[in-house]
């Protein structure tokens, strides 16, 4: 229902950014063509082998993605609306996830009895705290540097990340409905506030991304904001799996400080 793509796709193919399956034109000359009030676009058929470890295409995703930021930046003029409505935004997000976490706190601390999960969500949920307490301090010194820009860098975000859009064979990315010009951190956080976050590995995103890209002050400061907002996870009936996750949620929160001291 983005009729803005038709300008992106435009962009994509004149500044050359080969990390997309190409777009068809249709027989108007066209990308996107009217349909029911939205739009569709067409891609030739690539097989997808089913067999490629994750670890490969992940790998291979943050190539892309690090060719796809670096072929596209440009310094975009902000003025402090834009800064308000990113403030407004961030605190938003920061805020609804504590309330999250603090309304589960609330509810198991009352309890007499106790699940294996509830006891050790309650024994750990310092560190799910302290790492939203570090959003908000991250947050505030990005705000405090960013105080006075007039122009802030950005580029072509993906912001799709799924296991099922890298194709690792060609290499490329498919499904670029989210396109969009945005702060590159932000594609970063997209991909570890993804449902498999738990795959990752900083590792990964230091040897493949941060490789070929430098990270600008405000940017890093922004990048650490948003990797302290953890992922939401939530609890269902069978306790090995919510132990299971909830493990994976406190081994995410270290790895994101392991992983900050590094950049």
């Amino acid at each position: 229902n983005n009729h803005q793509l038709e300008k992106i796709f435009y962009d994509i193919k004149n500044i050359q950014i080969n990390v997309f399956v190409k777009v068809l034109l249709n027989t108007r000359q066209q990308y996107l063509t009217p349909y029911h009030q939205q739009y569709l676009y067409l891609m030739p058929f690539l097989e997808n082998n089913d067999y490629i470890a994750n670890d490969i295409k992940i790998r291979k995703y943050f190539e892309l993605i690090s060719y796809l930021h670096n072929h596209s930046f440009y310094n975009l003029k902000v003025n402090e609306h834009y800064f308000q409505q990113l403030h407004d935004q961030l605190l938003k997000n920061i805020q609804a996830r504590l309330n999250y976490y603090q309304q589960l706190m609330l509810q198991y601390e009352k309890m007499t009895f106790r699940s294996p999960t509830q006891w050790y969500f309650v024994m750990n949920y310092y560190h799910i705290y302290q790492a939203l307490e570090k959003s908000h301090s991250y947050f505030l010194q990005f705000m405090e540097l960013t105080k006075g820009y007039s122009s802030i860098r950005v580029c072509y975000n993906y912001l799709n990340f799924d296991f099922a859009h890298i194709i690792a064979e060609y290499p490329c990315l498919i499904a670029m409905d989210h396109i969009c010009l945005q702060i590159p951190v932000f594609d970063l956080y997209h991909v570890f506030q993804n449902e498999n976050f738990t795959l990752l590995n900083t590792n990964m995103l230091l040897n493949h991304y941060f490789c070929d890209m430098t990270l600008g002050d405000d940017e890093k400061l922004l990048l650490k904001c948003l990797l302290n907002i953890v992922p939401r996870i939530e609890f269902k009936s069978d306790e090995v799996d919510n132990i299971y996750l909830l493990t994976q949620l406190l081994n995410y929160i270290d790895e994101v400080e392991h992983f900050i001291h590094q950049i």
